[in-house]
């Protein structure tokens, strides 16, 4: 019965029990973590004065010879050379080397005489020329004409809008702030179309006369329909040719009704009196035509027009049409004046 007491009175207050346990281990929690606290803020504090007590340590040199180190930056900047007698050694010279005038061997460039024959050399004075930027005008140049030494897209600029660029001023000797100093305007024509003209005349027959001479017909054939009768050294009407030549021939082909037949092939010389071009007509050709090139300017987009070996006239300069390339769209023209040779892309090319 005391037993019994005892568990129902532990089942009433178990709340109660349970209350109790909990605070107790709150209690003891709190104490915990206000030790560990404490226990933390000495170890930072005893940490600090420790840092807070060291001194710093004056530090050992040793000595040492700065001019080992000045004698290195003068080797670099002056490397020893390897002299050569020329006779015994055959060392590669680290220098710039230049051929002998006499014996043609390679010698310094600043050998006053060969080391192999003992000519005398011509007297060089070397020019230093500083570019900064490395944009290929050299810095004087630049300041002179009020670009930037040290910015390199300015050679790419064109600052008098003439249609060439710094460089290509600097390197023609021309004023690069005056449009009317540049370099020859040819070297910027370009190639706008080449096509074959179709020229309006056929050689249709030939007839020889009392006096020996040949008598040639020619018809338009341009819509006009007119028909023109010309011997040799005569104007094939109002058509601008004349007849030059006449190279009367005929040729036997086989035929496989008749065996062979006897077929004309007389070709004439023909002068347009325009530009005396001289064509070769043969009869019954209906393919008479030439090439044609149309040139074009940039810079104001003028157009000039030749056929091969024609000729045009670029600002008062008269070239003349060399030779066509069809596939590659290429053309080289001649200077009448200078005999210069240029080779022009076609439109769009740099």
């Amino acid at each position: 019965m005391g037993t019994k007491g005892n568990q129902s009175i532990l089942i009433k207050q178990y709340d109660k029990i349970i209350a109790v346990a909990v605070l107790v281990g709150l209690l003891f929690s709190l104490l915990w973590l206000t030790f560990s606290a404490d226990r933390r803020k000495r170890e930072e504090d005893e940490y600090r004065n420790k840092i807070a007590s060291l001194k710093q340590k004056e530090l050992e040199t040793t000595g040492f010879d700065a001019g080992i180190y000045s004698n290195a930056l003068q080797q670099l900047k002056r490397p020893r050379q390897i002299m050569d007698d020329g006779a015994a050694t055959g060392f590669f010279v680290p220098e710039r080397r230049v051929w002998c005038v006499s014996c043609y061997k390679g010698i310094p460039f600043t050998a006053e005489t060969c080391t192999f024959c003992g000519q005398a050399q011509p007297d060089t004075k070397e020019v230093v020329v500083f570019d900064t930027d490395g944009d290929g005008m050299p810095d004087a140049w630049e300041r002179q004409y009020g670009f930037d030494p040290l910015d390199p897209a300015d050679a790419h600029g064109d600052a008098d809008g003439d249609g060439f660029t710094n460089l290509e001023e600097y390197l023609a000797g021309t004023n690069p702030r005056d449009p009317k100093s540049h370099p020859p305007l040819d070297v910027l024509l370009r190639v706008h179309e080449i096509v074959l003209k179709r020229i309006p005349l056929s050689f249709t027959s030939k007839s020889l006369m009392p006096d020996g001479r040949y008598r040639c017909q020619f018809n338009r054939t341009d819509g006009n329909r007119q028909t023109f009768w010309a011997c040799e050294g005569e104007d094939i009407g109002n058509t601008g040719f004349e007849v030059i030549k006449i190279d009367a021939k005929e040729e036997k082909v086989p035929d496989p009704v008749i065996g062979t037949r006897i077929v004309d092939t007389t070709v004439l010389t023909l002068k347009r009196k325009e530009d005396g071009k001289l064509f070769n007509l043969t009869i019954n050709d209906n393919n008479f035509a030439e090439t044609m090139v149309t040139l074009i300017l940039p810079i104001d987009n003028t157009t000039y027009s030749a056929s091969i070996d024609g000729f045009f006239v670029l600002r008062g300069s008269r070239y003349r049409v060399i030779s066509v390339d069809n596939q590659a769209l290429s053309v080289v023209i001649e200077n009448e004046a200078t005999g210069k040779k240029l080779t022009l892309g076609r439109q769009g090319e740099d």
